[in-house]
C-alpha cells in the first residue's frame, strides 16, 4: 500500500467506526447539550472506553453538536430537534461487540425518548 497506508484488512483489525441514527426523538432532549454530554458518557461506559474530555455546543434552534474524546479515539453527536433526529458516531481502536451495540441502541432510545428506534451501521467491525 502507498506510503505505508494500512490495507483494508489491517484497518479493520485496528479501527471500529459505528454510526447510529435515532429517529422520532423528543425535541427538548435533542436540544439539550447536557443530555448529549450525558449520553456520550454513557455510550463510552457501555463500550468500555476511557473518557478524556468533553465539549458540546447548543446551536440555538438547530440542535446540539457534542464530542467526547476517549483514549481509544472519540464519540460524537449531532442533533436536529425540529426533525426529531440525531446522528451519533463512535470511532475506536477497541472492538465493540454485538451485545454492546444493542445496549448502545437502547441507551440512545431511552435518553433521547425516540419513538421510531435507533439503527446502527458498523464499518471495520
Amino acid at each position: 500500500s502507498p506510503l505505508g497506508a494500512a490495507s483494508p484488512e489491517e484497518a479493520s483489525a485496528a479501527i471500529v467506526s459505528l454510526a447510529l441514527e435515532a429517529r422520532g426523538c423528543d425535541e427538548a432532549r435533542l436540544g439539550s447539550g447536557d443530555v448529549a454530554a450525558a449520553l456520550l458518557g454513557e455510550m463510552a461506559d457501555i463500550g468500555g472506553l476511557t473518557p478524556l474530555g468533553e465539549a458540546h455546543r447548543e446551536l440555538s434552534s438547530r440542535g446540539v453538536a457534542a464530542v467526547l474524546l476517549v483514549s481509544e479515539s472519540h464519540l460524537a453527536a449531532r442533533t436536529w430537534p425540529s426533525l426529531g433526529y440525531a446522528m451519533l458516531d463512535i470511532v475506536s481502536c477497541k472492538a465493540i461487540g454485538d451485545r454492546a451495540v444493542e445496549r448502545l441502541r437502547l441507551a440512545i432510545r431511552r435518553r433521547l425518548a425516540c419513538a421510531e428506534g435507533v439503527s446502527a451501521q458498523c464499518a471495520f467491525c
